[in-house]
């Protein structure tokens, strides 16, 4: 049977390029080839090395090697694009839990200032002016739950910017006083304002 040159192109291209077979890309042998299009082997291998398939397949398979080469360092390069962001992410949510944390030491710390304040006020309440007794007189019980309040979310704030999960620590514990004040100036003294009580 003689073959058009389209046939012998189908079949050098099935040698060169390969065919899909179960999903699966095959390089077919001359005498595979030659058993599938009912061409004797020896016919094909002169062609074959009159048009210099082997060459050709091997050319052929160098520039895939080299696509899927491209393919993969691309997808390699976007990985570790990714994987920079992600770290670059990363650490600046670290940063922000630790100024979370320092802002949550430095309230709690002013807390405790001027709850040591009250206590020498409370101490020698009958000597002082009457200035300094209106002071004192400002924290009411209720500026005091509010001021204990603000301290369970500054508490809350550390923990969290520390890693410690929440879900535990929403309820406050039993059997702790906290003595507490009011303090309407407190965002402005943590970043660094003047009191201006």
């Amino acid at each position: 049977m003689a073959y058009t040159q389209e046939q012998w192109e189908q079949v050098q291209s099935d040698f060169v390029q390969g065919i899909i077979e179960n999903g699966k890309l095959i390089y077919p042998s001359f005498n595979q080839l030659s058993i599938s299009y009912k061409i004797s082997k020896s016919t094909m291998s002169v062609r074959a090395k009159k048009e210099k398939w082997e060459e050709k397949k091997e050319i052929y398979q160098n520039k895939i090697a080299s696509k899927h080469d491209k393919i993969i360092r691309t997808k390699i390069e976007q990985i570790e694009h990714e994987s920079n962001k992600t770290n670059a992410l990363s650490t600046k949510w670290a940063e922000f839990d630790l100024k979370c944390l320092e802002l949550a030491n430095n309230a709690l710390d002013l807390c405790k200032m001027d709850i040591e304040a009250l206590k020498e006020f409370k101490d020698t309440y009958d000597s002082l002016s009457d200035e300094s007794k209106l002071q004192i007189q400002k924290y009411t019980p209720l500026a005091l739950k509010h001021l204990a309040e603000a301290i369970e979310k500054y508490q809350k704030i550390g923990k969290n910017a520390v890693g410690e999960t929440l879900a535990n620590n929403d309820k406050p514990q039993q059997n702790i006083t906290i003595n507490t004040i009011n303090d309407d100036n407190l965002f402005s003294r943590l970043n660094g304002g003047v009191n201006e009580q």
